[in-house]
């Protein structure tokens, strides 16, 4: 695949972006530099769409879907053995903790609406597995031209 120098420097760019969200700064500030810092997660997106077409032309699409679940999956459950460990450390009981992850409608709001019940930085990786998925059975489903009706609806 045909590499993008550009792109690059815009991913290096909006990683900064995504630093600086994440960071303690003052408010007078923020209030200021806000719309720029929100435009990182947008350009992530963007950038992952422009290379899904290359994706589906040479015939990588399962395999790439498989690699981000499988991402995706290592993430999560690292991040419920580390909120376990919190708990833990602090002398509570994981239990609740764990019930209340595999409640159905825990369930459901992780997978429908990427809402996991515990609290988690890596909801990109789970919002672009939901949006490959979507995207993939809407390819093998429907024809794409007559889809743009759901537009509204995906986002």
């Amino acid at each position: 695949m045909k590499r993008f120098d550009s792109l690059d420097i815009l991913k290096y760019f909006a990683c900064f972006l995504v630093i600086i969200i994440h960071m303690d700064i003052p408010k007078t500030l923020e209030l200021i530099i806000q719309p720029l810092l929100t435009t990182a997660v947008p350009i992530f997106f963007m950038i992952s769409g422009f290379f899904y077409n290359e994706t589906i032309k040479r015939g990588k699409t399962v395999r790439q879907i498989k690699k981000i679940a499988m991402l995706a999956i290592i993430a999560n459950l690292v991040h419920i053995g580390w909120s376990c460990f919190k708990l833990l450390i602090n002398g509570k009981s994981i239990l609740p903790f764990i019930k209340a992850v595999l409640e159905p409608n825990a369930l459901l709001n992780l997978f429908l609406f990427n809402q996991p019940v515990w609290r988690t930085s890596i909801w990109y990786i789970n919002a672009l597995l939901i949006v490959l998925l979507l995207n993939y059975i809407i390819y093998k489903c429907c024809n794409y031209k007559k889809i743009y009706w759901l537009i509204p609806v995906l986002i």
